[in-house]
C-alpha cells in the first residue's frame, strides 16, 4: 500500500471518527435539552395531541384486554390511526404527558438522520470528503427548527407546538423515498421490500399518507425504470418489486376497507376540513411569508441542502432523483397553499425532506469531485446547529435569539391558567352526576392551556372530567360564533380585554373571524352580574357561569351587535329563532317542503319541517328560512339538537350551516322560524338536504361529510 494511499486511510479514519462523535454529540445536546424543557411542562395535550394520547391510552388497554386479538384501527378516536403509538408511548400508557412531549420531539431527529445514511449508501464512506459532508446532512437534518417548538405562546410564529406529529410523519416518509431511490442493484429486492413496508407504515401514521405512499411507489418505479433499461436488474426483477409494491398496497387497502380509520365519514370529514382551512386563506400568500414559514419549519441549513441536491442532481444528470424530488416539492406545495392555507405549512413538511433524501447520492457524489476546500466550507451550515445547542443549554434562552433561529423554546407558559382549569375540575368534581358544557372562545394560547386541563380530564375518565366542549370552530361548518351554542353552556371562558370599548370602537366592520373573535371578546369582558352571570375565576383567562341565559342573551343585542358590521353566518348564529303561526307557513312563496317532512334520529322523531326557502344573496351566499316544530327534547343534558342544510352539486359536493333547536320544553310543539346561511360553493346547487343530529363530544357530527342516503332518517333531500 503506497504512502499516499495510507495517509487517505487515516484522514478518512479520523474523520469517521469526527463525524460520528458529532453526531452523537449533538444527539446528546438535543435529547437533554428536549426533556429539560419536557419536564417542566404543567401543560396538558389539547386538540390534535390529544387525540393521539387518547389513541395510545385505546390501544394499550385493548392490548391489556385482548392480546393482540383486535382491530386498532377501530379504537376511539377513529380519526386517528394507531401507528403514532409505538413513536408516542412505546413502552405502554401513562397518564405522565411528559415522555410523549420529550418522544414526539427527538424520534423524529434520530428517524430522519437515519433516512439520510441509508439514502447516501455506503459509498458516502469512502473518503474523508464525502464522510464530511455526510456528517453534514446527518446534523443538519437532526437540528430543523421544528423540533424545538415547545408550548404554544402568544404572537410567536412556529410551525406547531408540543405533541405534533408532522415531524415523525415527514421523517418516516424520508425514510421509505430513501430506500425506494437506492440504486444498489444486489441488495435492490431488500431495498423494494423495505420501501413498500415504510410507505405502508405511513397510512397508520397520518390519513396524508395516501399522498406519501403515491410518492414513495412512484419514485421506486422511475428508479427501477432506470436500472432495467441500464441492465443493472432483468426484467423478471423487476416484475418481482413490481408484486411487492401491488401486494404491499393491495393489503393495506384490504386492511383498511371495513375500518372505522378509514370510513367514508372520516374520508370526507377529512375533506371538509381541508376545504375550511384553505377558505380561511382570503390573500395570496407573498414570497416573504412563504419564506419565513419554510424558515420556521426547515432552517436555512436544510433549505440550502435541498436546493444544492437539485442542482447537483442536474449536473451529475442523475434525471430520475431530480425528477422524484421535483414531483416531491411541486405536490407538497400543492397541498399546502392549494388545500389548505399559509399558516399549516406542517402538512408541507414530509415533501422536501423527502426530496433532500432522493438528492443525498448527488450531493455524497460531487463532494468527491470539487476541492476540499468547498467541501469544508459546507461546516458553515452547522453553525445554526450549533447557536441551537447553546440556546437550548442555556437557563434563560434569549427570545430574539429564539426568533432568529425559528425556535420556541417556551415551556410552562400557561401554569396560572393550568391552576385554574384545575380550580374548576376541582368544583366540577363535587358535582359527579352533572355534565357541563363549557364555551371556550377561540383557541388562543391561554384559553387552550384551560381547556386542555378539562378535556384532559374528560378523555382520560379523571376526577373532574365531568364537562363537554363548544367552541367557535369545529371543522365541520364555517369557524363563527352563535349565540344560541353559548348560551347552551354553563361556562364561557376567554381571555378578557383590559379596554374592551376601545376594542369594540377601533373594530366597526367585522368582515372575517378574528375581528369578530375580538367584538365577542370585548363584549364578554363587560358582562357581569346584571347581565346573567357570575365570576367563577379571573386570571390568565376569565371564567363566567352563565345564570340567566335571557339576560346574556339582552345584552348581546343592547351592547355587542348595534354599530357594528358582521358576516352573514355571524348574523345568523346571533339572530335567535323566533314563533311564528301557521298562516306564515299557507302564505310561503317557493317553499321546497310541499308536504311535512318528519326527521328522526334512531327511532326518535325529532322535527317536522313544514316550510324552506332559500334566497340567493349579491355574496354568493344563500339565506335558508326553515320552518320546524320540534317534537322531541333534547337528548342528554350535555348535548342538543341540531338543524342542519345541505347543497348538493352535480358532484356530491357539499356545503352546509346548520343551527341548534330551541332547547326548553315550552318550546315543543310550536313552530319556530330559523335563519341559516350556505357559505357560497363553485358550483351552483343541484339538490338541498335538511336534517337534525345530536350535537355531542366523539365526533357524532362526522356523519355530516357523507354525500349520501338518508341517514336513517336524519336527513330528507328536497
Amino acid at each position: 500500500m503506497s504512502t499516499s494511499h495510507m495517509v487517505d486511510e487515516r484522514r478518512r479514519s479520523y474523520v469517521i471518527r469526527g463525524a460520528l462523535l458529532l453526531m452523537l454529540l449533538w444527539l446528546g445536546v438535543s435529547a437533554y435539552g428536549i426533556w429539560r424543557y419536557a419536564s417542566q411542562e404543567t401543560e396538558p395535550p389539547v386538540f390534535d395531541a390529544l387525540s393521539y394520547v387518547q389513541k395510545a391510552q385505546a390501544f394499550w388497554s385493548a392490548v391489556n384486554e385482548h392480546g393482540i386479538f383486535f382491530n386498532p384501527l377501530d379504537l376511539a378516536p377513529q380519526i386517528r390511526p394507531f401507528g403514532t403509538v409505538f413513536f408516542t408511548h412505546p413502552y405502554g400508557f401513562t397518564e405522565d404527558f411528559r415522555p410523549f412531549y420529550f418522544f414526539s420531539s427527538f424520534f423524529p431527529a434520530l428517524i430522519l438522520a437515519f433516512a439520510m445514511l441509508v439514502a447516501a449508501g455506503r459509498t458516502a464512506w469512502r473518503d474523508s470528503r464525502s464522510v464530511w459532508v455526510l456528517c453534514v446532512l446527518l446534523v443538519v437534518s437532526a437540528s430543523l427548527p421544528s423540533y424545538y417548538q415547545f408550548a404554544s405562546a402568544e404572537g410567536v410564529p412556529v410551525m406547531g407546538s408540543w405533541g405534533f406529529v408532522d415531524t415523525l410523519f415527514g421523517a418516516i416518509g424520508a425514510v421509505g423515498i430513501a430506500f425506494a431511490t437506492r440504486s444498489v442493484p444486489e441488495r435492490w429486492m431488500r431495498d423494494t421490500v423495505l420501501s413498500a413496508a415504510i410507505a405502508a407504515l405511513t397510512i397508520f401514521i397520518k390519513p396524508a399518507a395516501l399522498t406519501l405512499m403515491m410518492l414513495i411507489a412512484g419514485a421506486w418505479g422511475l428508479m427501477a425504470l432506470g436500472l432495467l433499461y441500464r441492465r443493472k436488474i432483468s426484467p423478471r426483477t423487476f416484475w418481482r418489486g413490481l408484486a411487492i409494491y401491488a401486494g404491499s398496497y393491495a393489503l393495506v387497502a384490504a386492511i383498511l376497507y371495513h375500518s372505522a380509520y378509514f370510513s367514508k365519514e372520516n374520508y370526507l370529514y377529512g375533506l371538509s376540513s381541508m376545504k375550511l382551512l384553505h377558505a380561511a386563506q382570503i390573500h395570496a400568500p407573498t414570497l416573504s411569508q412563504i419564506t419565513e414559514k419554510l424558515k420556521l419549519a426547515f432552517g436555512v441549513p436544510c433549505l440550502v441542502l435541498v436546493l444544492a441536491g437539485l442542482v447537483c442532481a442536474a449536473f451529475q444528470r442523475h434525471w430520475d432523483r431530480l425528477g422524484v424530488a421535483i414531483v416531491c416539492l411541486i405536490g407538497g406545495t400543492w397541498l399546502w397553499l392549494g388545500q389548505t392555507n399559509i399558516e399549516h405549512v406542517r402538512y408541507f413538511f414530509p415533501f422536501p425532506v423527502m426530496a433532500l433524501a432522493c438528492v443525498v447520492p448527488s450531493l455524497i457524489w460531487i463532494s468527491l469531485r470539487v476541492r476540499g476546500v468547498i467541501v469544508a466550507c459546507s461546516a458553515l451550515l452547522l453553525i445554526p446547529t450549533g447557536v441551537v445547542g447553546l440556546l437550548l443549554l442555556e437557563p434563560l434562552p434569549s427570545p430574539e435569539m429564539q426568533r432568529v433561529m425559528g425556535l420556541n423554546l417556551s415551556t410552562n407558559l400557561h401554569s396560572e391558567e393550568v391552576r385554574q382549569g384545575r380550580e374548576l375540575s376541582e368544583l366540577l368534581s363535587r358535582e359527579p352526576g352533572r355534565v357541563s358544557i363549557i364555551y371556550y372562545c377561540g383557541v388562543a394560547p391561554k384559553v387552550k392551556a384551560f381547556e386542555a386541563v378539562m378535556d384532559w380530564n374528560r378523555v382520560l375518565g379523571l376526577k373532574g372530567g365531568n364537562s363537554n366542549p363548544a367552541l367557535p370552530i369545529d371543522w365541520v361548518r364555517e369557524h363563527a360564533y352563535r349565540l344560541d351554542e353559548m348560551l347552551a353552556a354553563r361556562f364561557l371562558v376567554f381571555q378578557p380585554y383590559e379596554y374592551p370599548d376601545a376594542i369594540a370602537a377601533t373594530i366597526r366592520v367585522a368582515d372575517d373571524f378574528d375581528k369578530e373573535q375580538a367584538l365577542v371578546r370585548a363584549w364578554l369582558t363587560t358582562l357581569g352580574a346584571a347581565s346573567g352571570v357570575r365570576v367563577v375565576s379571573d386570571g390568565g383567562v376569565r371564567v363566567l357561569e352563565i345564570l340567566d341565559p335571557s339576560a346574556v342573551a339582552r345584552s348581546a343585542r343592547r351592547r355587542l351587535l348595534p354599530g357594528h358590521t358582521f358576516r352573514q353566518v355571524f348574523y345568523d348564529g346571533f339572530t335567535l329563532p323566533d314563533t311564528v303561526s301557521e298562516g306564515t307557513i299557507r302564505g310561503l312563496d317557493g317553499n321546497l317542503a310541499h308536504e311535512p317532512i318528519s326527521l328522526y334520529f334512531g327511532a326518535t322523531l325529532v322535527a317536522t319541517i313544514r316550510g324552506v326557502t332559500v334566497t340567493p344573496q349579491a355574496d354568493g351566499t344563500s339565506k335558508v328560512d326553515v320552518y320546524a316544530t320540534q317534537e322531541s327534547p333534547m337528548p342528554k343534558s350535555d348535548s342538543q339538537w341540531l338543524l342542519f342544510v345541505h347543497t348538493k352539486d352535480g358532484q356530491g359536493e357539499l356545503t352546509q350551516a346548520y343551527v341548534p333547536f330551541h332547547e326548553t320544553t315550552a318550546q315543543l310543539n310550536t313552530l319556530v322560524h330559523y335563519v341559516l346561511s350556505l357559505p357560497a360553493g363553485p358550483r351552483k346547487p343541484s339538490s338541498y338536504a335538511i336534517g337534525v343530529f345530536s350535537h355531542a363530544p366523539g365526533r357524532d357530527d362526522l356523519f355530516l361529510t357523507s354525500k349520501d342516503g338518508e341517514w336513517g332518517g336524519r336527513r330528507y333531500v328536497l
